[in-house]
């Protein structure tokens, strides 16, 4: 849906007293996207540890129940530390359950649990996943299998692509789109965001474009990562925080 779609009605309407409420850039809610993003990041790197374990040792892994032979049912513990950071938060505290049905050394359908999961104070925004496709280096989902808190929930339709290259660096793409009544409606792309492990607070490449419409009120920015390491990113050139946990 583009912006001279969304729009049309409000112009058409304009001439009988219309006046929408327009915001652009950095005066966009960034929530939706900080939330998909925070839960690709935490539900790709538990996954991709779980699934590395099953055949390698993983320093903050632990097999709880083993797959010699396949396919089989297996569980892996994730206790996170100073050894074991979140993508996106860094060091935290806390554990995760992964479990699920592994086809093969390399194929697996997974679900995860966090918890007590803590980066200081703070808690992520992902909290459980269920029926995740998964092998040693991605991880495919649904917004529907990715359980989130907060009020800025994943569309159960959206869908989600998270790969990790042999540096350790995570790369998010995917694509959001949810309807409501009274007009509303939302949509967020997410490109070839990268988090690189050796910056914790903001993805550090890739882009972003949100569109969100509430009735007259409607929200569009572009939203590009850079390399710096500050916490920010640049939306339609102005740069703004972005803040990935709860």
């Amino acid at each position: 849906m583009t912006k001279r779609t969304l729009l049309v009605p409000c112009l058409a309407l304009s001439l009988g007293g219309c006046i929408p409420s327009i915001k652009t850039g950095g005066d966009v809610d960034r929530k939706p996207m900080e939330v998909a993003i925070g839960a690709a990041a935490s539900l790709g790197h538990s996954t991709v540890i779980a699934m590395n374990a099953m055949s390698k040792t993983e320093s903050c892994a632990q097999v709880v129940k083993a797959c010699s032979t396949f396919p089989c049912s297996g569980e892996v513990t994730i206790t996170l530390g100073a050894d074991c950071p979140l993508p996106l938060g860094g060091a935290a505290t806390g554990t995760i359950d992964v479990t699920g049905m592994w086809t093969s050394a390399t194929a697996a359908s997974l679900s995860s649990t966090y918890t007590n999961v803590l980066v200081g104070s703070r808690s992520t925004v992902f909290v459980s996943s269920t029926n995740v496709t998964a092998t040693p280096t991605s991880v495919m989902y649904t917004g529907q299998a990715a359980h989130v808190q907060g009020s800025a929930a994943l569309a159960a339709q959206s869908t989600w692509n998270v790969s990790v290259d042999a540096s350790g660096k995570y790369t998010v793409s995917g694509v959001q789109q949810a309807g409501g009544g009274g007009g509303s409606a939302q949509q967020l792309d997410v490109s070839d965001v990268t988090l690189d492990p050796a910056c914790t607070l903001n993805p550090t490449g890739g882009r972003a474009t949100i569109q969100v419409v509430n009735g007259l009120d409607i929200q569009s920015a572009n939203i590009t990562f850079h390399s710096a390491c500050d916490g920010k990113a640049d939306a339609d050139g102005k740069s703004v925080p972005v803040d990935f946990l709860m």
